[in-house]
């Protein structure tokens, strides 16, 4: 489906797989593996929430400078619908989201 994917590509863990078997690193509060290929290594962290991702697994043809903002295609998408919510319902301030669009 069109939530699953991203960049064309499947994601293979599911964030209730992430959650349960994997633990979030207590130094920067992310997991280690990446969901697309379900494999480590260098990886970006989303600002949103403990997802990460190898830069070619999230559709970057560059790897991003370290102080660049990234966010995971879950945090976009809730990030989305929140705005998308407050514009129908006439609200136009930019409410801030729960800290983690992660769920």
């Amino acid at each position: 489906s069109k939530a699953q994917t991203e960049v064309g590509l499947p994601i293979l863990l599911s964030s209730e797989f992430m959650h349960a078997s994997f633990n979030v690193d207590p130094q920067d509060g992310h997991f280690e593996i990446c969901p697309k290929c379900g494999l480590g290594g260098d990886v970006i962290c989303c600002e949103g929430c403990p997802m990460v991702s190898h830069p070619n697994c999230a559709g970057m043809t560059e790897i991003p400078d370290a102080d660049a903002e990234w966010h995971c295609y879950t945090c976009v998408r809730n990030r989305k619908m929140a705005r998308n919510l407050e514009h129908s319902l006439g609200d136009t301030t930019q409410t801030p989201l729960t800290e983690s669009c992660y769920d």
